[in-house]
């Protein structure tokens, strides 16, 4: 909301206002300055000593009432300037009056909601000279420039302007508390050279290539390093928008977040999560976990496999005598692979053992970092050692798995649980968990019965003794949980063999269907009382098709036409129509069907089944699909025979009295009861 502040200070005219002025002080009225004064859009008047307007050009009148300046001249400015003189535009003038010198100031005039600028000229007959220009427009702009401003202050993100190929020349506190550095120490140098910018991947070989394409996409998006003025290295997320300034420059708004923190996290959770995975499920293979060139962990099957030390944590160039000149996992082959696909292709080798041995390998080795990093000393990898001797026990492991993920994966998104023969719950998804209302973790090792009630599990017995059987079930039925509450499901039990094929168990997926059967419940409620409403409607309803072939009729416009609803649906209504109300109606037709009109009535005849006509009140609307396609056409039809016929008795019957009226031998006139006569015989005229 604007407020109803001003501004003010005092300052002497310039010359372009001095031209405005006479040498004696007051205005022109006449010659080449005058003319100069009434083409000036800005309102401009004179008032004496005692505030009577002695001159104004035709914008002041304008602006201080409307009137003619004749009608104002003369008059006192602040009773033909009412909106003024509650605002503080009298004590500026006072003022300018006071101190002899003009007064420039910003002025609110609330009953009209604009601002103004003024100055004020004091004259040296203690009259005043006034011009007022509307600066609404400027005064706003200037608010919305003052509040972009500070919320880019208070912008939680970094974010400052730099020149393309130039300095920065903006710097906001989010950046200063994100890099380190005032705004006076960044404006002015380039930013990748403050902030030592690195762009990932080698899509470009400079920051000049860099700036080159930015200037011709526009815009920019995604993850760089920054370092920060205390040394810390920065994984930075940022967007680059290239702008124009009012001056012609071409300038790049910087939007900066610090994704280290969040990077790093990930980064050590996924390196967690992996090693615990690879120790746990994968601990027949030995495997090592490194960065760089440094060895970090190494597993105790390693040392099994190839008679090493896992305890040694350094450089692998520093194990010296430990290692065989053939052990190197990475090398700069498998770096560029890992570099471009964060994996590389398993291969097979064979190594040293510390004994002497041959041991032949697979190898497997990927990276573990979710951020390519711009130096090899900060990859970080984790390598597979597979004993080929033992591949065919791991084959085996590895297609249980499978199975097992195959059907988890044919049954996602749903509650899905896997359930031992003493109807133990061995593992659920959190859908089930959900579904049932009780906590995953409380689940595993427990009973069904526990987890939702001995009704559900006498329910659903008849199934899990045919599941067990070997069968695969399918079934919907509704359950009813400890607590009561009924849940509608639809259920999936498959048998869960292990891997000499006996039936362990079952794997169960269930879907909560209560939504939908609620929503089926409520369809069929409302087909039940369309039907109802049609059966019984006092008029006659029709889907039609858009080739005009009756789909739907209800008995009463069966009763209007004269079929039964079976015969009517072998016609078309323009079988029915009668030949000269046809063609109107198939062009509203068309209009319904081109989006041009959304519904149409219009009187028509139809041919009964007897061949009688039949007038009716047609009203036609169509029915698209959510794609906006046409779909079909409700028609309601109302028999309005007997209004048609009585139109037409009326029309006779006042046909009949004009005629004998006309041919009578006196004079006649009727006339209505305030007497206003509105008929005159032949005999009249």
């Amino acid at each position: 909301m604007l407020d109803s502040g001003s501004s003010t200070h005092t300052t002497p005219p310039n010359q372009a206002e001095e031209l405005a002025l006479t040498t004696s002080g007051h205005l022109a009225t006449s010659g080449p300055m005058a003319d100069v004064l009434e083409r000036m859009t800005d309102a401009l008047f004179a008032v004496d000593a005692g505030w009577r307007l002695t001159y104004l050009n035709s914008a002041a009148a304008r602006l201080l009432s409307g009137e003619p300046r004749e009608a104002l001249l003369g008059q006192l400015l602040w009773e033909v300037f009412p909106d003024a003189a509650e605002s503080n535009l009298p004590h500026h003038c006072e003022q300018a009056r006071a101190t002899g010198a003009m007064v420039a100031c910003t002025t609110y005039l609330a009953p009209r909601n604009r601002w103004y600028a003024v100055r004020a000229y004091p004259d040296r007959d203690e009259g005043l000279t006034i011009s007022i220009q509307d600066a609404t427009a400027e005064y706003i702009a200037q608010e919305q420039l003052h509040w972009q401003a500070a919320l880019l202050e208070q912008a939680h993100d970094a974010l400052f302007v730099w020149e393309l190929g130039g300095a920065i020349i903006y710097w906001n506190a989010g950046a200063t508390e994100l890099y380190g550095y005032r705004h006076d120490e960044a404006v002015g140098h380039q930013s990748h050279t403050l902030l030592q910018t690195t762009l990932l991947g080698d899509e470009f070989t400079s920051f000049q290539e860099f700036e080159g394409r930015l200037a011709q996409t526009g815009q920019w998006r995604g993850t760089l390093w920054h370092v920060a003025r205390d040394g810390r290295r920065l994984i930075i997320h940022a967007h680059m928008q290239v702008v124009r300034t009012p001056d012609g420059r071409q300038v790049v708004l910087e939007s900066t977040r610090d994704m280290t923190v969040l990077e790093e996290a990930l980064q050590r959770a996924e390196v967690a999560a992996r090693r615990f995975e690879s120790m746990v499920e994968m601990n027949v293979s030995g495997v090592l976990i490194g960065r760089g060139e440094h060895i970090l962990e190494a597993n105790a099957a390693f040392q099994r496999m190839l008679g090493y030390d896992p305890t040694i944590y350094a450089p692998i160039s520093a194990w010296g005598a430990r290692l065989p000149p053939d052990f190197p996992i990475v090398d700069a082959a498998l770096i560029a692979e890992l570099s471009a696909t964060g994996s590389a292709t398993p291969f097979e080798k064979t190594y040293t053992h510390a004994d002497g041995s041959q041991v032949a390998c697979l190898v497997a080795v990927t990276m573990l970092d979710p951020v390519t990093s711009p130096a090899f000393e900060e990859f970080t990898w984790i390598a597979f050692f597979v004993d080929l001797s033992e591949r065919k026990r791991l084959e085996d492991s590895l297609r249980a798995r499978d199975e097992e993920l195959r059907r988890v994966t044919e049954s996602a998104g749903v509650g899905l649980i896997r359930c031992s023969r003493d109807r133990r719950y061995r593992t659920a998804n959190p859908a089930y968990a959900r579904l049932v209302g009780v906590p995953l973790a409380e689940m595993i090792g427990r009973r069904l019965e526990e987890i939702v009630g001995q009704r559900w599990v006498d329910a659903i017995q008849p199934y899990v003794v045919r599941v067990l059987r070997g069968e695969q079930v399918e079934y919907e039925a509704d359950l009813v949980l400890p607590n009561d509450e009924v849940r509608s499901v639809h259920v999936i039990y498959v048998p869960d063999e292990d891997l000499d094929g006996q039936i362990i168990g079952w794997v169960a997926s269930i879907t909560d269907i209560s939504a939908r059967k609620a929503a089926e419940a409520q369809l069929y409620e409302s087909e039940q009382r369309y039907r109802k409403m049609l059966e019984n409607a006092a008029v006659g309803i029709a889907r039609v098709a858009l080739d005009g072939h009756w789909l739907e009729v209800n008995q009463r416009l069966c009763a209007i036409l004269g079929y039964g609803p079976d015969e009517l649906l072998e016609h078309t209504f323009q079988d029915l129509t009668y030949p000269d109300d046809l063609a109107t109606d198939l062009a509203h037709v068309e209009q319904l069907v081109r989006g041009e009109i959304v519904s149409y009535k219009m009187e028509k005849r139809y041919f009964r089944k007897d061949g009688e006509i039949v007038w009716a009140m047609l009203s036609v609307t169509l029915v698209r699909d959510a794609e906006e396609v046409p779909q079909y056409f409700v028609s309601i039809v109302e028999d309005i025979s007997a209004r048609k016929s009585a139109e037409e008795a009326l029309s006779a019957s006042e046909e009949l009295f004009h005629t004998l009226a006309d041919n009578m031998s006196q004079l006649a006139r009727m006339a209505d009861r305030l007497g206003s006569i509105f008929l005159f015989n032949q005999r009249w005229y």
